[in-house]
């Protein structure tokens, strides 16, 4: 799955894109578990899905206020990038 995923995109982020074949790995059913997820056999409750985008996925990212430059009401608010893995609360 991870090789796929670095189909379109940088060879370097192949760890990246290890970590979120992984992580989605986890959220998908198993024969072996009887159609449960690693994640919900595990911590005995579904996985949410709705965070999940493919990998390398166009994204931008909200500048905070305070590192805008004062009268900055026509300039961007954020910056472009690219979806390398997911981070946060979304983890557990």
């Amino acid at each position: 799955m991870f090789r796929t995923a670095l189909l379109h995109a940088p060879k370097f982020l192949w760890a990246e894109a290890f970590n979120w074949a992984t992580y989605l790995g986890n959220r998908l059913p198993h024969s072996v578990l009887l159609g449960k997820t690693p994640y919900e056999a595990m911590y005995n409750k579904r996985p949410t899905i709705g965070h999940l985008c493919p990998f390398y996925t166009k994204c931008f990212v909200t500048i905070p206020e305070p590192q805008r430059e004062s009268g900055s009401k026509l300039e961007p608010r954020a910056l472009e990038g690219y979806l390398t893995g997911f981070i946060g609360k979304s983890l557990v």
